[in-house]
């Protein structure tokens, strides 16, 4: 087997000898795999810290909506419990004018 390195600059010609290698050459292939596998766990990775990104995202907005509704639920409360007592002194005027 001959010894072949293949130095690169750019992304684009990194790509191609990757093709290179993986198109029909099993020799070169072998002893140059990790060049490539370099490339596709670095995708990979970026994949799964876009997702985990997302999901650290969701659970934010998630946090956000239940504070809101947290804050929305007081405001009601407190507004039933002012209705109830201005209900009860309508009523107690209403008994003493009588």
């Amino acid at each position: 087997m001959a010894l072949v390195l293949f130095i690169t600059e750019t992304s684009q010609a990194m790509t191609s000898v990757c093709n290179y290698i993986h198109s029909d050459n099993a020799n070169l292939r072998n002893g140059f795999y990790f060049i490539c596998g370099k490339k596709e766990r670095k995708k990979e990775r970026k994949k799964e810290r876009k997702k985990e990104r997302k999901k650290e995202r969701k659970k934010e907005r998630k946090k956000e909506r239940k504070k809101e509704r947290k804050k929305e639920r007081k405001k009601e409360r407190k507004k039933e419990r002012k209705k109830k007592i201005e209900r009860k002194i309508a009523y107690v005027a209403l008994f003493t004018s009588n």
